[in-house]
């Protein structure tokens, strides 16, 4: 679980980082020679970055996500080798949770334009709604 959390923290962070080099990059014969390309390519990177932060933090049962790292960490607290099950579950535990909180309250509203991005989630809004940027 901890390598699959540090790969998607990692990818998020990867296209997230090439959007930012991309875009600091791109001069102004870039844009006026394919402003359609650079513009999709560089949201295509943000959005990918998005979806696997906002991703970490999804409460359906089965994903990869942090709040499956609190319950493993508390499925397993008599496993740790320098921490008793007392004090993981009345240190540890307590501060994985405030952890996770502050984290979900910093991506709240990201998560809420990913939500936003997938149909089920938001069939008010279609492709052409001002915050997707597309044409």
């Amino acid at each position: 679980l901890l390598d699959r959390l540090g790969t998607e923290i990692s990818f998020g962070h990867h296209y997230a980082s090439i959007g930012v080099i991309l875009e600091k990059k791109l001069t102004a014969r870039h844009w006026e020679t394919a402003f359609e390309f650079w513009s999709y390519t560089l949201q295509a990177h943000f959005i990918a970055a998005l979806l696997g932060l906002t991703r970490l933090l999804d409460k359906k049962h089965g994903t990869v996500s942090l709040n499956r790292l609190q319950s493993e960490v508390k499925s397993k607290a008599g496993q740790f080798a320098e921490m008793n099950p007392a004090e993981v579950r009345n240190q540890l535990l307590p501060y994985i949770g405030k952890e996770i909180e502050e984290l979900r309250m910093m991506v709240k509203p990201l998560k809420k334009q990913r939500d936003q991005m997938l149909a089920h989630n938001a069939p008010e809004l279609t492709l052409s709604h001002r915050d997707w940027n597309i044409p």
